[in-house]
């Protein structure tokens, strides 16, 4: 007997919001809704994108579930996701609960090491402060458009994501959680976090073409 379908998986190609600087994008969850409404996408569905998305849940969120390759995460509020090129991912259903930050960005905007290992991270402390400003400079620089030529806009955008990575690479992974829908319904207690914190001041299948939400 024939074995039940696969999911459908959507190609996503790199389309940033019109304006964007050239290889990259910064929103947050309220527009990432938006955009997938305007273009008709299911946010909720399997995508393999061909860019990168960092993932920042805010601190005043609900936590979000979010499929990588198949496997499922808790995000709790404070931490981050990479989700390389080329990885099939999904938001959960919670998504329209959740407050956060995605950064993406085409493959070679900027090179840097990989931030940590494929699990969400939750930096404290120092690491915490630090890459929160990383983020708010990356943000403000993003948006103030027009007072630098377009190359050094851009150029300064470079610098500024590869700092906010290399804050990232030196706070250290996180333990994965299974989400409540993968965990193991043995009776032996209620799953573990899903992120843990990094010691403070320590280092720590295809579907249709798609694109990525933008205007």
């Amino acid at each position: 007997m024939a074995g039940r379908p696969g999911p459908q998986i959507a190609e996503v190609a790199y389309r940033p919001s019109l304006g964007a600087p050239i290889g990259m994008d910064v929103l947050d969850f309220e527009e990432l809704r938006a955009r997938g409404h305007r273009r008709g996408i299911d946010l909720s569905a399997p995508q393999r994108p061909a860019f990168h998305h960092l993932l920042h849940l805010h601190q005043d969120s609900a936590p979000l579930v979010h499929t990588v390759d198949f496997s499922d995460f808790v995000l709790e509020p404070g931490s981050w996701l990479w989700v390389r090129p080329g990885q099939v991912h999904q938001y959960g259903r919670d998504l329209p609960r959740a407050r956060g930050t995605i950064v993406i960005w085409q493959p070679g905007f900027v090179v840097v090491g990989t931030p940590h290992t494929q699990v969400p991270l939750l930096p404290s402390g120092a690491h915490e402060r630090a890459i929160g400003l990383a983020l708010s400079h990356l943000a403000h620089e993003y948006a103030d458009v027009g007072t630098v030529p377009l190359d050094a806009h851009i150029d300064a955008l470079r610098m500024l994501l590869a700092v906010l990575l290399l804050r990232l690479a030196h706070a250290g992974p996180a333990p994965r959680r299974p989400s409540p829908r993968t965990a193991p319904s043995n009776g032996s207690g209620p799953p573990s976090s899903a992120t843990s914190r990094a010691p403070t001041g320590s280092p720590t299948t295809r579907r249709r073409s798609a694109t990525a939400p933008g205007r």
